[in-house]
Formats: C-alpha cells, structure tokens, sequence
C-alpha cells in the first residue's frame, strides 16, 4: 500500500482502493479500472469491525437452550487501556437478562488458540438497553499490548425465561475471524459435542466493539450501593441473607 491516511477529525470517511501495475519495471503504468470504495468511521475511543446497522441475522447468546460466547478478533496497533465492552442488543431481548464482556489473548500454545483474560461484572439489561448499544464496563482498565491479537465480545446465561440477542452486521473476511464458545455444549446441532465446551466459527459480524474510553468505568460508579444483612455470624449451618429489595442478586464465596 502506497498510500497513508490521517484524519484530522473524527466523523465518517471513504476509502478508495485500487490496484496499479508498472509492467514490472518497464516504467509503463497502468491503473486498474475497477475500484473497491469502503465507507469507514474514526472515532476517539472506539473500535469496532460491524457496518454499524444490525442485519435481520442476529445471534441468540443466552436463553433456555443458549449459553454462547460471541466474539470477535481484534488486532492492537498500540497500546491500550480496555475499559470496556459497546454491544448491540436487540429487541428481541429481555429485561432483567444478564450478559458480561469477555475476553480472551490468541495464544497459538493453548489447545483452542485462546487463553482467557478477563471479564467484566455481570451486567443486567434494563428497559432502555433494549434495542439500542449499551456500554459494559470492566471494574478495572485491561492492558492491552501492540502486536498482539485478542478475541473480545459478550457472554450470555442459560436462563428458563431470560433471552439476550446480539446483533450482527457485515461479513467475515475469513473463517475465525468471529467466533462462538459453547461453554455448556448445548449447541443441538452438534451432537457429537452434547455436554463439551466447543468453539466455533460464525461468519456474520458481530456488534461488539472496544471501548477506550476511560469516563465508561467512571459512569458505572453512580450504581445504588445494596445494604444487606448476614446472620448468623458465626455460623456452622444455614445462613440467612437479607436485602433491601426483592431484585435478582448475584452472590460469590469466595471463601469459607
């Protein structure tokens, strides 16, 4: 490639793209006719792959019979600091579901070509998440290094009524280069997998992007801090948990 590009705003662009042949050193030049025009944005903190639209070809990633990761690859040409996860979802989702980012380092070492890295909290999709891009922070920023690859997206839950659909938009340049991890082997049309961890390839694109944004970890902060009670304490038996209000509640021990 010739030729370099430096925006000096941020906003939407076109890339032309063309070949031209020197008849190998002759000095004779000719430019090749056919011309390929991309339409491309730049932005200050984000970077995504996907057309920007949702096609009518969306991905169910958490549901009754669904527990999925879907991700993208995503190559660093800097460093980074990840704050976070900007996905589509779209209306076919459910209040109250819930989703986390994930991510994972392209690692050829490891059996699956992947090493995990981190994930975020688990977020809970409200009414206005519906339809639209939501913006999942990390608790704390994830290094991101130059030179290396990293398959990012969003993870959903096997839930009796909840659903989480993810929108797609465009296609891959390449098989793997948008990827599904089955965590449960739930997957009915593999049945030689039934009950194993499997990845897979998909070719429609993902709406997940990166999100270097620092204030998207900040804005998290605004979150009503939960009181709650434990009794008793100590206690060689059964544990009560009392909460303010009767919501769904997540609860990690981490020890005993």
């Amino acid at each position: 490639l010739g030729a370099s590009f430096s925006p000096t705003v941020i906003g939407q662009y076109s890339i032309d793209i063309w070949g031209e042949a020197d008849s190998a050193g002759a000095g004779i030049t000719s430019t090749l006719s056919n011309m390929e025009s991309r339409n491309i944005q730049v932005t200050d903190y984000i970077y995504g792959k996907d057309l920007g639209l949702p096609t009518t070809n969306s991905w169910t990633i958490g549901g009754p019979g669904d527990q999925w990761h879907f991700t993208t690859r995503y190559e660093m040409y800097a460093n980074e600091q990840l704050y976070g996860l900007r996905v589509y979802i779209t209306d076919e989702s459910t209040v109250d579901a819930e989703v986390k980012a994930v991510l994972y380092e392209a690692d050829n070492t490891s059996p699956t070509g992947l090493i995990f890295l981190a994930e975020s909290d688990n977020y809970i999709l409200t009414a206005q998440d519906i339809g639209t891009w939501v913006d999942i922070p990390f608790v704390d920023p994830i290094s991101l290094t130059n030179g290396y690859a990293y398959e990012f997206g969003i993870a959903g839950f096997q839930h009796p009524t909840d659903s989480v659909v993810v929108g797609t938009s465009g296609e891959s340049l390449y098989n793997g280069e948008h990827s599904l991890f089955d965590e449960y082997g739930l997957n009915p049309n593999d049945p030689s997998n039934a009950g194993t961890p499997t990845w897979y390839y998909l070719t429609r694109t993902p709406m997940v992007r990166m999100n270097f944004e620092p204030s998207v970890i900040s804005s998290s902060s605004d979150i009503k801090n939960q009181s709650f009670n434990v009794f008793p304490n100590p206690t060689n038996g059964i544990v009560t948990i009392s909460v303010e209000s009767n919501e769904k509640y997540d609860m990690i021990i981490y020890n005993t």
